[in-house]
């Protein structure tokens, strides 16, 4: 009876906090009563550390008056009408902003479209600004730059919509960021590059077989004749990322013309982290012209083409359009009003989307100069009175046989 007793008891009081209990011997059988308050059973301990977030931000003010504030909206409207646009047609998110990046030095303008075919790079000097800086905001650090933000493209035209010589535009971009640190693990290959002729030792890269390739696999032959041994490695890496706080981030533009001041603030987004490539390429042509008459010229072209082919001479240059019923030939001489000069080392045949090429010339200046060799991609330069800073468009060419 009492070891019965002791195992009941022993059961109930697992789960239950006893209060009281009374034992009742009714007919060789007991009956037990008890008092007792239900405990819920304590959660599992998180012994996980919980990130530690670092609050950083900045703060860009910058000014600009006369006619660098028309050739900056001229160059947000255009990129707007021919970048921007060709996103929105499949409806991203992010389709309507323009990202901006805040360096020490300047403010730079780089991004594709969304068929990654043309990309636009604007390097604005802080000496064309009237007035440039980025600080931290008050209490808290500056953001390690260059740091990049969007603003919502359609917002931002209309806040510039009054802009001419007259006027003057202020920007006060504050940008607050929630940033953290982690460990990550990369791997990396040892040489990473070929130690004769300078090309990665990827995988891809690798000329021999696979079954040439040794047990382990690290026998490597590059292109240029070299061969030797290539190991893979990991290591730890500590990496930040950062979040933008889109309650306490701002963009205020003010546009003062006359005696007249108007106010706009707008909001200001995260900046999504495609990576943009910097392209280094050699060029064996290049050739300065005038950018209302080359521009007219593809324009006419692209009624009745699709392609626009570009052939250096022994005089100057030969622009062709090709479609699919007509092709049109438009030899321009070397010193003339429209190619004002041009160096060729040989002769330079490729061929580009006429289309996208034009896209890649918005009217912000007088001149262009134009770089390319054959099978590669074309930069185009504009010349604008933005006399410190580059604005640089690429166009990805159209292979032919």
């Amino acid at each position: 009876m009492d070891a019965r007793l002791s195992g009941v008891l022993r059961q109930l009081l697992k789960r239950l906090s006893c209060v009281d209990f009374t034992i009742n011997f009714i007919k060789n059988q007991f009956w037990v009563v008890v008092l007792a308050q239900v405990v819920d059973e304590k959660p599992a301990l998180n012994l996980e550390k919980k990130p530690r977030y670092f609050w950083r931000g900045l703060n860009a003010v910058f000014e600009l008056s006369g006619q660098n504030a028309v050739v900056f909206r001229g160059l947000l409207k255009h990129l707007a009408s021919e970048f921007i646009v060709s996103r929105s047609r499949y409806g991203y998110s992010t389709s309507d902003m323009i990202p901006f990046g805040f360096d020490a030095d300047g403010l730079m303008l780089k991004f594709m479209d969304d068929s990654r075919v043309m990309m636009v790079d604007a390097q604005i000097s802080e000496f064309d600004f009237d007035a440039y800086g980025v600080l931290a905001p008050r209490r808290l650090r500056l953001v390690d730059l260059p740091a990049f933000v969007n603003l919502p493209c359609d917002e931002l035209l209309y806040a510039l919509e009054s802009v001419d010589k007259e006027a003057n535009v202020r920007f006060d971009v504050t940008a607050i960021f929630k940033s953290k640190s982690m460990v990550v693990r990369e791997t990396f290959r040892v040489p990473d590059v070929c130690p004769k002729c300078g090309k990665s030792t990827h995988e891809s890269m690798n000329t021999l077989p696979k079954d040439k390739r040794g047990k382990d696999g690290r026998s490597f032959k590059c292109g240029c004749g070299w061969r030797g041994k290539v190991r893979e490695k990991s290591r730890k890496k500590r990496v930040w990322s950062k979040e933008l706080v889109r309650d306490k981030s701002k963009a205020l533009i003010e546009v003062r013309k006359g005696g007249n001041v108007e106010r706009y603030t707008i909001d200001v987004y995260e900046a999504d982290n495609a990576e943009v490539p910097s392209i280094k390429l050699a060029s064996t042509a290049v050739a300065k012209l005038t950018l209302k008459e080359f521009r007219g010229l593809l324009q006419r072209i692209a009624k009745k083409c699709e392609t626009v082919k570009l052939e250096t001479t022994s005089d100057g240059l030969l622009v062709q359009g090709r479609g699919d019923t007509v092709k049109a030939e438009f030899p321009i001489k070397r010193y003339t009003d429209m190619l004002l000069d041009l160096h060729a080392k040989s002769k330079v045949v490729a061929s580009y989307n006429v289309k996208n090429l034009i896209s890649c010339l918005p009217q912000l200046g007088d001149l262009v100069t134009i770089s390319y060799s054959e099978k590669t991609p074309i930069k185009t330069e504009i010349q604008t009175p933005l006399s410190n800073s580059t604005i640089t468009f690429w166009c990805a060419p159209v292979i032919t046989d």
